[in-house]
C-alpha cells in the first residue's frame, strides 16, 4: 500500500495491490484517535486498485496536521502517516 502524493492534495490516491478478493475498510485518524473519515468498499478483485482521497482532502483542506491512514482487508491491516 502507497499514498501518493504524500502531503496530500486533491490528487492523493492510495495504491493498494491485492492477492485475493476481498472487502476494505479505509479509516483515517487523527492523532487523537478521533475518526475523520471511513469508507468501506466491497470485495474488490485481485490485482491494482486505485483509490481516491480527494473527498477527505475536500472535507479536511481548512486542516494542517498528520493523520493515520488504516487500510483494513479479511486477515491484514497496514498503516501509514499522512501529511496534510
Amino acid at each position: 500500500m502507497k499514498v501518493f502524493p504524500n502531503p496530500l492534495t486533491a490528487e492523493s490516491v492510495v495504491n493498494i495491490n491485492l492477492a485475493e478478493t476481498t472487502a476494505l475498510s479505509i479509516t483515517i485518524y487523527d492523532l487523537s484517535g478521533n475518526i475523520r473519515w471511513k469508507q468501506n468498499l466491497p470485495k474488490l478483485s485481485v490485482g491494482k486498485h486505485q483509490l481516491s482521497l480527494a473527498e477527505f482532502f475536500t472535507a479536511n483542506s481548512k486542516t494542517n496536521t498528520i493523520y493515520i491512514l488504516r487500510v483494513s482487508a479479511t486477515e491484514k491491516v497496514f498503516y501509514q502517516k499522512l501529511l496534510h
